[in-house]
């Protein structure tokens, strides 16, 4: 299943690629290094789950090295933004008020899917002002890997690392991570376009993700009080 790179932030700085910032062109050096630096990272952590397993301590510590990159990332990528504003464009405000809206449906995958796809279809109707290309560090950051990170280790803490929950959600981690390692190779695609297309089919990974451990839950309650 193909997944997103990242829907989150790229629609913001879509429409800040409108505005001319020095601030964004002296930290141009230190963003590729960071792109460079995540990639390697999350290689390092696939490779890390494919040798141990996803849920072995080689592979946790390495996926937590990705997330204190990224962390380390996003502080560069905003203080580079400081003084960017949002392109005045009915438009473009719009889109962004659409995203947002997108975003917080994002969280709740599993009872709000159909109004996910309601809203993304809506943002596909919506052209923005040529030129607008996301940059590439903002298509490498994908929420939706955030948040499986996250749940992933909440398994782990509350049915120990051999569980089947923990396994499953850390399986799912490795599953985005590697959709969107081979989503990068990619040139040539209408990335407005596919990014869009493929957060319905992000979100509908994660709503089986959801399912899946609603049932262990529901199975695991059900010995208890049986």
């Amino acid at each position: 299943m193909k997944l997103s790179l990242t829907l989150a932030v790229a629609c913001v700085a879509s429409s800040q690629a409108f505005m001319s910032n020095p601030l964004r062109r002296s930290s141009g050096t230190t963003l590729m290094a960071s792109k460079d630096s995540d990639s390697s990272a999350v290689k390092e952590a696939l490779e890390a789950s494919r040798k141990f397993g996803p849920s072995s301590k080689e592979a946790r510590v390495a996926w937590d090295i990705v997330e204190e990159i990224r962390a380390s990332d996003n502080s560069v990528a905003y203080s580079a933004n400081d003084h960017d504003a949002l392109a005045d464009s009915s438009k473009n405000k719009e889109m962004y008020e659409k995203f947002l809206e997108l975003q917080r449906l994002g969280e709740l995958q599993r009872d709000h899917l159909d109004s996910v796809k309601h809203i993304t279809e809506q943002i596909q109707q919506i052209k923005l002002t040529d030129p607008v290309k996301a940059s590439t560090k903002d298509r490498l950051h994908n929420p939706i890997l955030d948040q499986a990170l996250t749940e992933a280790k909440h398994m782990t803490d509350k049915h120990g690392v051999a569980s089947p929950q923990a396994k499953l959600a850390w399986e799912a981690v490795e599953d985005i991570a590697s959709d969107d390692l081979s989503e990068a190779m990619k040139k040539g695609i209408d990335e407005d376009e596919e990014c869009l297309v493929e957060m319905i089919q992000a979100c509908e990974a994660m709503e089986e993700l959801n399912r899946a451990l609603f049932l262990d839950e529901k199975k695991a309650h059900g010995r208890y009080h049986g």
